[in-house]
């Protein structure tokens, strides 16, 4: 541990809600239910709003003292759905002040290891203050320091207008900015986490969806360098786009504005610059909402390679430690086109059903989707595109890791029309990786039948992370069977289950 580290975690014990950071000293919260503290809502970069919008994060303004951090940060910017912040369907919600992160922690003074989750949600949506990604039961059950953290997004985070460029920096002309902010988050944490009894020097990234794909790109990205110990990929593949879509999408958003606002067409980039800076957050939310984003890093050449094949041949990406798991059911989280209700009366639905006391007159699955049949076709085809992402990546990385772990989710214990409707779909198994089966996108899955089951699954589920956290081996005493790395020779995966009751893992090839 170097000096600064030993500092941070000696004034950390002495005042254990209070908490030094390299901006500031935090005052968090303590959880007696979960027997852990939490700080939430810690800025790690200063707000990128005004003459900062679109621009590469800078370094928080520094504070003395002690800072609050009861309470989340806003969520980014964003067009309200159903994994953002509670907002009516369709509205912007958030705001573009949004670069905080959260720490969750064992109320005890042991130094521990530290896991950043990074949230997914197609990179247009998501916050970290959902209650599916609160942090204290993880941290408590993996002994780990856990971080969650915010991005801007959408038009806000893959935005390169050429009005905008500025010549001299090649970050910001980049548009890469949603993988900025990912980066200076770790650099914070990096710098900070010791001042919470984290391990600077054992940071294990996890993404989920967007969050993921997000995740492949930090370990292909040189700014990312050092920052990152081992990385967990729940549903996500190796993507980038080439510079010049990120210049389209900007383009297109402008054009959009225009008609919107009614502002004269112009052709001087001074004037184009201007009129953009001066939108207000709701008003670009509302251009951009009918341009589709890019969804995800373009190879700039400055924060990722402009050839990745050709930087993963030459093995100039991060080699780390890497955990991989998908769903069996990824496909049904997305055909909504295959559903007879909108999708804030499908929210209400599964917001308003109890499992343990279902309504007297039943849910029949053909009250939520049109043709039952259509549904499972549209779910499959979208589960083998998934399926084949996930696996291209693995092919394209695998061979050049020291070591890979393969894993697939298959629990299904929901009672109907949830069984079907769901089932071991996207994002499904964050509830078991967060033990979080209070209220959240997927209670109505969880019931008093499947209770036993579920839990203890995910129980051995997060003995199995702690274990990667620390070793960067999954391997642990409660999977009771022994889950080998991924090879091209020979390729595996873990596959996680339970029954009402039971734990039930196996290991099948692919």
């Amino acid at each position: 541990m170097t000096p600064v580290s030993t500092v941070l975690l000696l004034a950390a014990i002495a005042h254990p809600l209070v908490r030094p950071t390299e901006a500031g000293p935090v005052r968090g919260i303590a959880q007696p239910a979960t027997k852990t503290w939490a700080w939430l809502g810690v800025p790690y970069a200063k707000p990128p709003v005004g003459a900062l919008r679109w621009r590469a994060p800078e370094r928080p303004v520094g504070w003395t003292s002690p800072r609050d951090a009861a309470h989340f940060g806003s969520a980014c910017a964003q067009i309200a759905t159903f994994q953002g912040p509670p907002s009516p369907m369709g509205e912007p919600v958030g705001s573009e002040d949004c670069l905080t992160l959260n720490v969750w922690r064992p109320a005890t003074k042991e130094k521990l290891p530290t896991l950043v989750f990074i949230h997914g949600g197609s990179n247009v949506a998501g916050y970290s203050g959902d209650p599916l990604y609160d942090g204290a039961e993880l941290a408590a059950r993996a002994r780990a320091v856990v971080v969650s953290v915010n991005y801007r997004l959408g038009v806000f985070g893959w935005f390169a207008h050429p009005s905008l460029r500025t010549g001299t920096d090649a970050l910001t002309d980049s548009g890469n900015l949603t993988l900025l902010d990912l980066v200076a988050a770790l650099r914070f944490v990096k710098a900070s986490i010791a001042g919470f009894g984290g391990d600077p020097e054992n940071i294990t990234v996890m993404g989920q969806s967007a969050g993921a794909v997000n995740t492949y790109s930090l370990m292909m990205s040189p700014l990312a360098a050092g920052l990152m110990t081992r990385a967990i990929v729940l549903t996500g593949a190796r993507l980038s786009k080439p510079s010049e879509d990120r210049e389209a999408y900007a383009k297109k958003v402008f054009h959009a504005l225009l008609e919107r606002t009614g502002a004269p067409s112009t052709d001087d980039p001074e004037a184009q610059r201007a009129l953009l800076l001066a939108q207000d957050t709701a008003t670009l939310l509302k251009a951009a909402s009918g341009v589709p984003s890019p969804g995800w890093a373009s190879a700039d050449g400055a924060v990722i390679p402009k050839d990745a094949a050709a930087a993963i041949a030459a093995r100039r990406f991060a080699n780390i430690p890497l955990l991989v798991g998908l769903t069996r059911d990824e496909g049904k989280f997305f055909v909504p086109d295959t559903f007879r209700v909108s999708e804030s009366e499908r929210i209400a639905a599964m917001e308003g059903f109890d499992p343990d006391h279902p309504p007297p007159a039943g849910l029949a699955l053909t009250d939520l989707i049109k043709d039952p049949v259509v549904f499972a076709e549209r779910s499959e085809q979208m589960n083998q595109w998934i399926v084949g992402m996930v696996d291209r990546t693995l092919g394209e990385l695998g061979p050049k890791l020291d070591r890979l772990y393969v894993m697939r989710f298959d629990w299904a214990e929901q009672v109907e029309p949830w069984r079907t409707i769901l089932g071991a779909s996207h994002a499904m198994e964050l509830p078991f990786v967060f033990h979080n089966f209070g209220r959240n996108y997927f209670s109505c899955a969880f019931g008093r039948a499947n209770r036993p089951g579920r839990e203890a699954l995910s129980r051995v589920m997060i003995a199995s992370i702690a274990a990667f956290i620390r070793t960067s081996d999954p391997n642990t005493p409660a999977l009771g069977l022994r889950w080998r790395p991924w090879r091209p020779e020979a390729p595996s995966r873990l596959v996680w289950n339970a029954d009402a009751r039971t734990v039930r893992l196996s290991i099948v090839a692919e």
